[in-house]
């Protein structure tokens, strides 16, 4: 009975503990924080994604958006900025990026310098230490810019902040439906070129797009086209589809080819969409690793290969109006510039609200680790099903051949479906998991309701929900993984996400830390070479792992050896004057 109690009394401590945690990392010893505060002043301006990025000398990389002047920059309109800070998070330089821009990736070259990449809209000036400004133009709609971020930029930042070269890919219509006159009325939006991801090895820099209508190279000698669908059929109503493709690009940072492409076939008379939903890419040891979602029939090329074709149909026993999404990942040599493996998989669903999702791929050992949001079935295995509208997971691949080690999900409930939904903002690999951060909300106002957060173990896919006060909108590790970083904000209660809160965590370090006491004066050390707690006082004490369980206790005493205890999350819990007194323990 007196166990159970225990139990009972340790789980309601552990909820308590949990309420306290700041944001996502909190398992880990905190080293340095910086705070941005009242950097946006609408709502509307607010980063919903801090990209950041580890240099070799452990600098980091960060990178925002402000509407009001802050650290020396000045803003037009909704702007971005990106700083390089040192390991206590004192920038060494700071830059704006002023106009309607957004950055989207960021890679080290490998010299103290960063490249960076993201959309642009209008006239965008891109700041430089040395107060060389470059200005660049995005994309045209009927001789106007647009106020939709359609066109994609590339900045090189050398290690001192000066700006070394600036780069624009901007889409076009195509020609062949522009001849349709009466048929082919793109709007705002419709035509974009959207770099997400960048890679750069073995001396040479790739950018991932996602784009509609056509892209070229710099010289346009080369010239890809999007998919086209005639809605209604007899040639009255076309419209453009969503393609993908890495781009190479050279010193200049101008696009010289597009060695891999993804897109869909060009149609006359066809009622469905076929498409690219969305396209991610990772860079290690000379490869690109690359993920995507994708709908109808897909061709594949990479490099002088011949086209590969994959078709993703719903089945006929599916219900009607079901959707059956394709999840393909590929591994591609670049110094031998062929594809290693590439790999499909399947999942139907009837959501008619689109949230599947590759979001992150992260190299792990000998395995590929990649995160995002799915609904109904997850194709990584069909036996994984979302809660709710959708979920977030993680899934661990061999790179060598692609199969499946494990595939996971969140599993929370985010309510009625049709309402709510489940948005991951980012991923990153800590310790011995995979955290997976994000929030639920409104689907028909995209407004944050609460932060979600989720650790995946590398080995097992072990799912942990953890408490988190905080939304966490970047994460980036250390390439030796000692060393993690997290940008957050407060939780709004207007709303606003005015403030950016930037912290790092050593990930090496076992200790403890207070989380919760009701007045008993009892302060507990731990020795981590001698595998022992000393406490300051006699007292009762009990080690408690995460999942409530009693793994060791002592009655009377000043010390208690946990030697025989596995390396861990652990809480040990206090009673002494008849006040208890909880800490956190990393062993």
């Amino acid at each position: 009975m007196k166990k159970i109690t225990l139990i009972m009394v340790s789980l309601l401590t552990m909820a308590t503990m949990a309420s306290a945690q700041t944001n996502s990392l909190n398992n880990f010893k905190q080293l340095y924080t910086k705070s941005y505060t009242g950097i946006v002043t609408d709502s509307a301006n607010a980063s919903r994604s801090n990209v950041m990025v580890y240099d070799a000398d452990n600098s980091l990389f960060t990178s925002g958006r402000f509407d009001t002047e802050f650290e020396g920059l000045t803003p037009v309109a909704a702007s971005s900025y990106v700083m390089k800070n040192d390991n206590t998070l004192t920038p060494v330089w700071k830059i704006a990026i002023a106009g309607a821009a957004k950055v989207n990736a960021m890679v080290s070259d490998n010299n103290g310098g960063v490249y960076v990449a993201g959309t642009l809209a209008d006239e965008v000036a891109f700041g430089s230490a040395d107060g060389k400004t470059i200005t660049l133009t995005g994309y045209k709609e009927s001789d106007a810019y647009t106020t939709a971020l359609c066109a994609s930029f590339i900045a090189h930042y050398d290690k001192d902040g000066n700006l070394l070269k600036a780069n624009t890919i901007v889409p076009a219509h195509v020609p062949a439906l522009d001849a349709m006159v009466d048929a082919y009325f793109p709007g705002e939006g419709d035509i974009y070129c959207r770099i997400n991801g960048l890679a750069f090895e073995g001396g040479k820099l790739y950018a991932s797009i996602v784009y509609s209508g056509q892209v070229s190279s710099a010289d346009n000698s080369v010239t890809i086209l999007s998919g086209s669908m005639d809605i209604e059929g007899g040639g009255y109503f076309m419209t453009t589809l969503k393609a993908a493709a890495v781009a190479s690009l050279d010193d200049n940072l101008g696009v010289t080819s597009f060695p891999i492409t993804i897109s869909s076939r060009q149609f006359t008379e066809l009622y469905t969409q076929e498409q690219v939903n969305t396209f991610t890419m990772t860079g290690s040891g000379n490869h690109l690793y690359l993920g995507f979602i994708a709908t109808g029939t897909e061709n594949y090329k990479c490099f002088g290969e011949d086209a590969k074709s994959f078709t993703f149909t719903a089945p006929e026993t599916a219900e009607a109006g079901s959707v059956d999404y394709g999840y393909v990942v590929a591994d591609v040599d670049l110094s031998a510039q062929k594809t290693n493996v590439i790999k499909t998989w399947e999942s139907t669903t009837t959501e008619s609200y689109d949230a599947t999702e590759i979001d992150n791929i992260a190299v792990s050992g000998d395995n590929l680790i990649l995160s995002g949001i799915f609904q109904d079935k997850l194709g990584f295995d069909n036996n994984v099903t979302a809660t709710a509208s959708c979920d977030l997971y993680a899934a661990s691949l061999k790179k060598s051949d692609l199969s499946v080690n494990w595939a996971k999900a969140s599993g929370f409930d985010e309510g009625e479906s049709t309402k709510n939904e489940e948005i991951m903002t980012c991923s990153t690999i800590a310790g011995d998991n995979l955290y997976v951060s994000g929030y639920t909300a409104l689907k028909a106002k995209h407004s944050l309701t609460a932060p979600l957060l989720y650790a995946f173990n590398l080995s097992t896919g072990a799912v942990v929900k953890e408490t988190n006060e905080t939304y966490d909108f970047g994460m980036a590790a250390t390439a030796d993984n000692k060393v993690a970083a997290v940008a957050y904000t407060s939780c709004p209660t207007t709303g606003l996400l005015a403030d950016t809160h930037f912290a790092t965590y050593d990930l090496t370090t076992t200790g403890i830390s207070n989380v919760k006491s009701d007045g008993n004066d009892v302060t507990a050390t731990y020795d981590a070479s001698a595998n022992v707690i000393t406490f300051s006082k006699v007292c009762n004490a009990a080690v408690i792992t995460v999942d409530g369980k009693v793994v060791a206790k002592v009655e009377e005493a000043k010390a208690m050896n946990v030697q025989g205890l596995a390396n861990g999350i652990y809480f040990v819990r206090t009673i002494a004057n008849g006040a208890t007194s909880t800490v956190k323990i990393i062993k």
